[in-house]
Order: structure tokens, then sequence, then C-alpha cells
């Protein structure tokens, strides 16, 4: 059963939010704020100290050397980037995170050699850099922080739109929402990626320049608040104000990455439990190359929060989704084992007609009895996954969905 939030709960945590960069200023014995330091990370001014230690991921496309000073923000150089990406998105499937084939280029945050270290997240305020999209259309670039060593694992990027010229990136690092799921002593590097060309040719690749990455820290690194406060049977039910950062999407091409929004009642549709629920907007692709599913998923830190294994194997774990459109459509839920981040398995099929609630619920102990060992899952529970295979067209389709929750 859900339990009601107070509006004072709400207003207090949404005015955290709105404050958060401000919030995450260390205070002195004053009772003032210190003033963040800003440090030169990349200013692509030292091929080896630059650009050896860059790490061009799959099918990424080519970075070298710029010296013409039109596309130069500071010093002599800068880096040109002409990402390309995969040119089908048919590259495996998505539950292996090393295939991706949008662009990728991982930077380091730290280097042994050249004595550098901002690896501690909770010590970073703020990310800059200097973007000129030579092309004559709007760019995007995601940045987000890699949180393991072989970059398998990005948080959540945040999309930039380029226009044609200079453009200021400034990527804001939310303590409190990172911390949910990642350990923030441990930030590898920064993550820059860049929708998809679908080509192979590099001439088609658009060449977007790239100077002075500048990270903005403090002395003493920030203690994010333990924002996950679970009711009983609760796993996510959107009511609470950090649970707009419980789930986020899994796909393929970032150019139909679904829209989420934390809702009220709206076009008839009202959640099953509580005032809000979450909108899902899924967007068509152009081309479908074989079997691709999307996924949003509830994350790891929120199911871990649950303490899954002291249920009973008897406990089942239920989601209410809302459908939409004007089809039937087959949602595949999965569950992911942290044992092994590879390791997934199928629990079932939602199958949600149109414009009706349907509730997928599964036992804990068939979840294990999945995997095919004792507690493979309760002992090491990672995020709940809702699938959809990726469709064409001209329309968008709208889910709703609501109350992840435990029923004894």
């Amino acid at each position: 059963m859900k339990k009601a939030i107070s509006l004072f709960l709400i207003c207090m945590l949404s005015l955290a939010m709105i404050v958060l960069p401000a919030g995450c200023s260390k205070k002195d014995e004053s009772g003032g704020t210190t003033a963040p330091a800003e440090n030169v990370l990349y200013d692509f001014e030292d091929y080896d100290r630059n650009f050896q230690l860059m790490k061009v991921m799959s099918y990424f496309g080519a970075v070298n050397v710029n010296r013409d000073k039109t596309y130069v923000r500071s010093g002599e150089q800068s880096a040109l980037l002409q990402p390309l990406g995969y040119h089908s998105t048919m590259i495996g499937n998505v539950f292996t995170p090393t295939l991706k084939p949008e662009s990728c280029l991982y930077i380091p945050l730290s280097s042994n050699k050249y004595e550098f270290d901002y690896t501690d997240a909770g010590k970073l305020r703020e990310i800059r850099m200097a973007m000129y999209n030579a092309e004559s259309t709007d760019k995007n670039v995601y940045v987000g922080l890699i949180f393991e060593y072989n970059a398998q694992e990005v948080c959540e990027p945040t999309r930039f739109t380029l226009k044609p010229g200079w453009n200021d990136v400034m990527y804001v690092v939310e303590h409190d929402r990172l911390a949910i799921n990642y350990d923030l002593s441990t930030c590898y590097g920064i993550a820059l990626s860049f929708d998809r060309v679908k080509s192979r040719n590099i001439a088609d690749a658009p060449k977007i320049y790239l100077d002075d990455i500048r990270l903005e820290t403090y002395e003493t690194a920030v203690t994010p608040a333990d924002v996950v406060e679970l009711d009983e049977n609760e796993l996510c039910d959107f009511e609470k104000g950090y649970q707009r950062y419980a789930v986020t999407s899994g796909v393929y091409d970032k150019a139909i990455r679904p829209d989420l929004e934390i809702v009220t009642a709206q076009n008839g549709v009202s959640p099953t439990s509580g005032h809000r629920m979450l909108k899902v907007t899924l967007k068509p692709t152009d081309a479908i190359d074989g079997s691709i599913f999307d996924t949003i998923y509830l994350r790891e830190g929120i199911v871990r929060k649950a303490n899954i294994s002291a249920l009973p194997l008897s406990a089942k774990i239920c989601i209410d989704v809302y459908n939409a459109c004007d089809i039937m459509l087959d949602l595949p839920i999965t569950f992911v084992s942290m044992r092994n981040q590879n390791t997934y398995a199928v629990a079932g099929h939602l199958y949600a007609a149109p414009g009706v609630w349907s509730t997928f619920s599964i036992e804990v102990g068939e979840v294990d009895r999945l995997f095919e060992g004792e507690k493979v899952y309760t002992a090491y529970p990672g995020p709940i996954r809702i699938e959809w295979g990726e469709f064409t067209g001209d329309e968008n389709r709208i889910l709703y969905v609501d109350n992840f929750r435990i029923e004894r």
C-alpha cells in the first residue's frame, strides 16, 4: 500500500533540487561558502598529455589535432572530433553494454604520469568545455560521468544542443542524484557521446572542435544526502521528490531516447495509487536492423534499498503499466543480477492491452530460479527493466508506469 507523502516534504525536496549547485558548496567556519577552485583538465596544447590520454571507444570516428585558430578557444591547438558511431543498430543486443552504437569519447580524470587525480566526484562541482560546431545545423552532445574502469557504465548523460559556432557546455554534478546508484569516490572519467551518423564514411561525420575542458572543484568532498526512503512494501511509487531520478532509460540510439516525466492524472488516466505516475514517451526509429529492444529500468540503488533478500520467497514483485496506444504491446520484463552485471533473466512478458492498466507480478523465489542459482538475484539485486521492441512510423507511443511494489 502506498502512503501519502506530506506537502511539506514535497516542497522541501523540490527546493533542495532547485538550489542543488549552491547547496553543494562547502561551508567555512564563518558560515559562508568556500568558492570552488578552477582547474584546467585538458587544453589540448600537449599531444601526449591530452590526446594520448583520451580513449576513443568503439566506432567513434576520428580525433585529430587542430591548429586553425578559427576553431581554437585559447592557446594554439584544439581537438577536432568527427563522430560517426556504428552505421547500424544491429551490433548485438541491449544487454551487451560494451557495444554502443553511438560514438563515445572517454576523457580520463586521472593520470599517474602527469600527476593529476580528480576521480572523487564528490569534489566536482561543474565540468566546463568549449565546443565549436562547424556544421550549419544543430548537433547534440551527451555529457556523462564514467563510474567503471572499463567504461561500461556511464551515468545517465545530459544532452546539450550545439548551435553552429562556439558553445559553452556546463555540466553540473548532481551529487544527491548520482549517489543513489554510484560510489562518488571512484569516478574514472568524462564521457562525450554524439548521435549516430549511420555511415561508415568519415567524410559524412560532423566536425566538432573541443577546447579548454575545465573543472570546478571543492577542497573537501560533498557528503550526499541519503534521500532514498521507502514505505513498507514500496519499490517506487513516484510520490517522493527523489523518485524523478529512480527510473532511467537504456537505448541503443540516443536520438530515440524516451521522454520520462512524472505526472498527475491526465487524458483520462489516473495513477493506480497516490497522485503521481511516470509517463514514458516512446519514439520511433527510422529503420529497424534486426530485433532491438530498448528499456527503462528501476535503478539498482532503489532496488537494493528494499532489502529483497529478507523477503519470503512467496512475496511478489509487481509493476503497473497503462498502454495509451491503440495496439497491444509486448513488454518483456527482465531482472539484472549484480553478481555479474551481464547476468540478466527475462522474467516474462507483459502483454499490455490498449486503454487499460495491466499488472506484471512474479514471486521472488521464481526470480532466483530464473538465474539457476541460489539467491543469485535476491542476494545481488539489480535493475528491474521494462522493455519494448523498436518500431517505425510517425507516431510516438505513450506508456504510464506506476507502483513498483512488493506484495506479500
